[in-house]
């Protein structure tokens, strides 16, 4: 990884999205947006919607541009807002005005939507606007928690489920989106469960964003884009060194050791199959097993990549 790919991973700056998604998201979160604005102009109880109007905006964003997103289901849309205005509401109902409220309505927010399975971060604008919300909102009373709360998540996941159902690939919520994927994809699936990633991700102990399903797609398609990858023959050059990037026990290294008339190859392998065994086979056929060039280096082969940046290790 070179100095540049070390910033923008610090920083957090990930690959761009595909134009579509974000005119889609644009043009989405505008309709959200403008929704919940239309209510506040016309149906605003004692001026406290327009103060929601922030944690709406919020959750705009997620359901229109992340509509996939284990933060942005309907459990997580309706269970966080909801949960965290009652506990804003009950914060200053029983502190009253003073900075203690706010305090502890945003962290026990987060502790029950943890808790409650539907952490989604704008409900923590959701219970600080209860608790510093002021005599307007509290003028409302718990039946701030119907409308307007209730009423705008309620607005903002009508749009989002009419908005996104158009687009088979994007429909909201998630389970009932199509993914695009080939009978090759599926087949690879069947090596790892759902069950498998949701242990993954509890052993890292992180928060992410992406369900269990989701992620056994992402990396289907992973292994299938990495297993389609392969050499051009013009690319296999004698004294070099091959992988066929696989995963496991099916992981192997050649080098080929001289070149034979009739375009063929004598190789050895060096790991993986047949190791520290000489063979020979067509230059195709090498290069169809080949999908990268590889170098031993302090013990460990790590990637040879076409353009000039640091080596990928390769266990």
């Amino acid at each position: 990884m070179n100095r540049r790919h070390r910033l923008t991973a610090w920083l957090g700056i990930e690959a761009a999205t595909p134009l579509r998604e974000r005119v889609l998201s644009t043009l989405g979160g505008l309709l959200g947006v403008l929704a919940v604005a239309f209510l506040d102009f016309h149906h605003s109880p004692a001026g406290s919607a327009p103060l929601l109007a922030g944690a709406m905006g919020a959750t705009a964003v997620l359901l229109f541009s992340l509509p996939h997103g284990a933060l942005s289901q309907p459990w997580p849309l309706f269970g966080g807002h909801l949960l965290s205005a009652t506990i804003g509401l009950g914060c200053v109902h029983w502190l009253g005005n003073t900075p203690l409220a706010p305090a502890l309505a945003v962290g026990l927010s987060i502790g029950v939507m943890h808790f409650a399975r539907c952490l989604h971060p704008p409900g923590g604008a959701t219970a600080l606007i209860a608790a510093m919300g002021g005599p307007e909102i509290h003028a409302v009373g718990w039946h701030y928690l119907l409308d307007p709360v209730l009423l705008h998540v309620s607005v903002l996941f009508a749009l989002a489920v009419l908005f996104n159902a158009p687009f088979p690939w994007r429909r909201y919520p998630a389970r009932w989106a199509q993914p695009h994927l080939s009978q090759a994809t599926l087949r690879e699936e069947e090596t790892l469960s759902a069950e498998d990633i949701a242990h993954a991700v509890r052993e890292l102990g992180l928060v992410v964003d992406v369900d269990e399903e989701d992620l056994r797609h992402l990396l289907a398609l992973a292994l299938q884009h990495a297993g389609s990858q392969h050499l051009q023959s013009g690319q296999i050059v004698r004294g070099c060194c091959y992988s066929n990037g696989a995963h496991g026990e099916d992981w192997g290294v050649r080098q080929v050791l001289e070149t034979r008339p009739g375009d063929r190859l004598l190789y050895r392998s060096l790991m993986g199959l047949g190791e520290q065994h000489d063979a020979q086979c067509s230059r195709a056929e090498f290069a169809h097993w080949a999908r990268y060039e590889v170098r031993l280096e302090s013990g460990r082969w790590r990637r040879v990549r076409l353009k000039k940046s640091a080596p990928e290790i390769m266990e």
